[in-house]
């Protein structure tokens, strides 16, 4: 599934250097969120495309996952609600949740 990596990746990068959240948040951990949202979505809806069709993640559910995830942060969702969410990254203290891990 290269191909559907290099998809991955181009979207992922469309999604952070031209996202409205990142520039009118409180900051770059709010774009970043951004990203982490659009490749949950991502991965989230092939899977759930693929087990309605009851097999293996094809392209075209990847395409589908691309443009659900495109409807919801352009379209779908109050604007200020998610600008929300996302500015909940800059309270986050990194620094703590990785001293949590093993190592």
């Amino acid at each position: 599934m290269a191909e559907c990596d290099a998809v991955t990746r181009r979207y992922l990068g469309a999604r952070l250097f031209a996202n409205q959240f990142g520039y009118q948040g409180s900051g770059l951990r709010a774009g970043l969120m951004v990203g982490v949202f659009a490749l949950t979505s991502l991965r989230v809806l092939t899977t759930l495309f693929a087990a309605q069709g009851g097999r293996m993640a094809l392209p075209g559910d990847l395409k589908e996952a691309v443009r659900l995830t495109d409807w919801l942060l352009l379209h779908g969702a109050s604007r200020q609600r998610l600008q929300a969410s996302f500015d909940v990254g800059e309270q986050v203290d990194f620094g703590a949740l990785i001293e949590l891990l093993p190592g």
